[in-house]
């Protein structure tokens, strides 16, 4: 369910790109390129970026089995992101120099707020793995163009988890441990705290780790 609805956003997303207006006349492409910005060469996330990215070329081949989009075969260019903003932002510069203007990934929240904050959204589109509220937020609340996240905002999966434990679990106490290096871990815990003391529990213990 969970990679239909993701080809199915990918299409849509796709589509948008292409019918995007520009200033100068091209000639129709052959073949639909995309950037994937995946930190695979860091030690701490590489597995789960390898993951990310073979999903995402999992998706683009049966799309292309599918006859790809607009009878278009798509093909996908890949970028190390390196999980940290300096690598987000050297990705992108790398992905717009071969002209590539939709952009899949930032699995961390380091790269994924500099990557929706370097693009330009009059010509690119994002699809960001990360759902940081300042992926897709800017710093006075609104939303940013041509930014989209594909999962639901760390408060709200914290929330869900609190209120679960406490209403299915009938949990009194918990204990949360955390990367230290994970913004997106921190933010999570934090969350996760807060609404399960204010449902009635306990946190007894909180740990992180590097």
């Amino acid at each position: 369910m969970i990679r239909k609805v993701l080809e199915t956003l990918v299409l849509v997303l796709l589509l948008v790109a292409c019918v995007r207006p520009s200033s100068t006349p091209t000639p129709p492409p052959t073949t639909l390129c995309i950037a994937l910005l995946f930190p695979t060469e860091n030690l701490s996330v590489g597995e789960m970026a390898l993951a990310a990215q073979q999903g995402a070329l999992l998706a683009i081949e049966q799309r292309n089995s599918a006859g790809g989009v607009l009878g278009l075969p798509i093909e996908a260019v890949s970028f190390d992101s390196k999980c940290t903003a300096e690598g987000g932002q050297q990705a992108l510069s790398e992905a717009e120099g071969q002209n590539l203007t939709f952009i899949v990934g930032g699995l961390c929240a380091s790269e994924a707020v500099a990557i929706s904050e370097g693009i330009a959204p009059e010509k690119s589109v994002f699809l960001s793995l990360n759902a940081h509220p300042r992926v897709a937020v800017d710093d006075s609340g609104k939303y940013k163009p041509g930014v989209y996240v594909i999962p639901l905002p760390d408060m709200v999966q914290a929330q869900a988890m609190a209120h679960y434990a406490r209403e299915q679990l009938h949990a009194q106490t918990a204990a949360t441990l955390h990367d230290e290096r994970s913004s997106s871990g921190a933010n999570l815990t934090e969350t996760f705290s807060q609404v399960f003391v204010e449902d009635g529990g306990e946190i007894v213990e909180a740990t992180n780790y590097s």
